[in-house]
């Protein structure tokens, strides 16, 4: 028998859907152009950037893929299809996250315990949307408009005339101190001399007494207590000429930093203004304030320098304690340890951007102390 092309054509049509029926069946449990898996409704407070195709990440390994996106009742509403094998706890936080500061976003998985349960098809989960590329734009604005006036008012603090002749009457007064103090250790030296001078001729008299020899030794006995004053005396005036020297010292010429810095507490989400002066070279006095206006912290402490490093103690953010700092041309770092009831370790670097002008972060450890968390900021050195 004989078939006509138009039955060939016909059988050969009849075929191909019995085939491809049987493929789309196959097919029916199966995603197009991705991988089999399950659906999950996701509901985030926003989604900026997430399309569909985006990936889903849980430990850094891709997990899924974003199906759709919609916005219900004020929020994103995303359809998740994990793929099947993945195992994603049920407590897991879930946020809108992007790869880099140019890249695409993606759902970051983290954290969770699979002993708590895992995601099955049909499963609600709540997430957040992230920190944004333009939320921390904005905290930077913020902060760099905030040392704009931190810096003008201490520039006009700086400018005032009044102020400035504060400062030099200090500085005068400081002066004057330390000529009585030269006085005085000029007296000190002038009277153990005298006392030298009587005790000698004392003792050439000693020896010319011919009385008995109990006068003799009450004679020696008054000489003996002499020669110990005098030695107190020349003591008293070294002590005087030591505190002349120091005083000398944090009062010389090209020895008076003035710095500001404006820090920002990431865990408080509060700022910190802080103000202080240094007085001396390799000897040196620093007084100043943290936190101004905001439960302020009084720092007062001495210290000495060697080669590129600071030694110093007294009083650290109204604790006592002391600490070490290192500083080059471009660098400075600082490590202090106060509170001696609540040990307390702030650890703080920087580095210059300008002559005067420089970037901050800071560590204070425990975070539960007074201040604790992480700060970063900038500073400005007169």
């Amino acid at each position: 028998m004989k078939w006509s092309t138009e039955t060939k054509v016909g059988a050969f049509a009849f075929v191909g859907i019995i085939l491809f029926s049987g493929m789309m069946f196959e097919l029916s449990s199966m995603v197009l152009f991705g991988k089999k898996g399950f659906e999950v409704t996701g509901c985030f407070t926003e989604a900026e950037g997430i399309e569909p195709g985006n990936p889903i990440h849980y430990v850094g390994v891709e997990v899924g893929r974003v199906d759709k996106v919609a916005v219900k009742n004020g929020e994103a509403v995303l359809t998740l299809r994990f793929y099947d094998g993945s195992e994603v706890p049920v407590d897991a936080e879930f946020s809108v996250q992007e790869s880099s500061i140019m890249g695409g976003k993606y759902i970051k998985v983290n954290g969770g315990h699979l002993n708590n349960g895992i995601l099955k098809s049909g499963a609600v989960i709540h997430g957040d949307g992230g920190n944004t590329i333009n939320t921390a734009m904005n905290k930077l604005d913020k902060l760099i408009d905030t040392a704009q006036i931190m810096v003008n008012g201490i520039n006009a603090i700086v400018a005032d005339p009044n102020s400035q002749g504060s400062v030099k009457s200090t500085l005068r007064n400081v002066d004057l101190m330390t000529q009585n103090l030269t006085f005085l250790t000029e007296q000190g030296i002038a009277i153990a001399n005298e006392v030298d001078t009587m005790a000698a001729q004392m003792n050439s008299l000693l020896y010319q007494f011919n009385g008995d020899g109990k006068a003799v030794e009450d004679a020696r006995a008054i000489l003996d207590n002499l020669a110990v004053t005098s030695a107190n005396a020349r003591n008293l005036s070294g002590q005087a000429q030591q505190v002349s020297g120091k005083l000398s010292s944090f009062t010389s010429k090209d020895h008076l930093d003035v710095q500001g810095t404006l820090l920002y507490n990431t865990k408080n989400s509060e700022f910190s203004p802080d103000f202080n002066i240094r007085i001396g070279g390799d000897t040196f006095m620093r007084l100043g304030v943290e936190s101004l206006g905001n439960g302020s912290l009084v720092d007062a402490v001495v210290g000495n320098k060697k080669s590129k490093f600071d030694f110093y103690g007294g009083i650290i953010r109204s604790k006592f304690g002391g600490g070490v700092s290192y500083k080059n041309k471009d660098w400075n770092f600082n490590a202090d340890i106060y509170d001696p009831n609540n040990l307390t370790l702030r650890l703080r670097g920087g580095r210059a951007i300008s002559s005067n002008v420089y970037v901050i972060g800071q560590s204070i450890f425990p975070h539960s102390r007074e201040g604790g968390g992480e700060y970063f900021g900038i500073g400005y050195m007169y």
